[in-house]
């Protein structure tokens, strides 16, 4: 009787511990999908202007008139930015450019997951119109309800699903 009792607190005991192990484990997982997404603390109106205002365009041909970008990057418990990358085609190689504007901006509210801030992966489209070598936001071009539309499509594309 008192080898079985032993056998099942053990058993009971082994759980515990596996079910804590785990918990430490997904400290640093990294989400796709979460219930409230990452967001910049001033907006993502007002990220993009800041971002605007920050970018050098130097190097890119005068025949170009828009260029198109998209960064994948980790928003962490505090809101900072890890692993920056570009994904997909860089054609006017402007990409270490738009990562350096990105480690200039504030930190951003970082997403929550089951009322528990984590770690989330975000990709962000970038879309600079160039004219006579300065960089001019989408934003900027736009009429208010045009911008309305335009960040909400921005909303739909912004978060990595997987």
């Amino acid at each position: 009787m008192k080898n079985i009792l032993l056998v099942v607190f053990a058993f009971f005991m082994g759980l515990q511990l596996m079910a804590q192990e785990e918990n430490k484990l997904d400290d640093n997982k990294v989400y796709s999908f979460v219930q409230m997404k990452a967001e910049p603390k001033e907006g993502i109106q007002g990220f993009y202007l800041d971002f605007t205002n920050e970018f050098k365009i130097d190097g890119i041909d005068a025949e170009v008139s828009e260029v198109n970008l998209r960064l994948r990057f980790v928003v962490e418990r505090d809101g900072s930015f890890t692993d920056i990358m570009v994904v997909g085609p860089d054609p006017h190689d402007i990409g270490k450019e738009a990562i350096r504007v990105l480690k200039t901006m504030p930190n951003w509210k970082p997403a929550q997951h089951n009322g528990t801030i984590v770690r989330s992966v975000f990709t962000l489209p970038i879309k600079v119109r160039v004219n006579n070598n300065t960089a001019i936001s989408k934003q900027e071009l736009l009429t208010q309800e045009e911008l309305k539309t335009f960040v909400e499509s921005l909303n739909v594309s912004v978060v990595e699903t997987a």
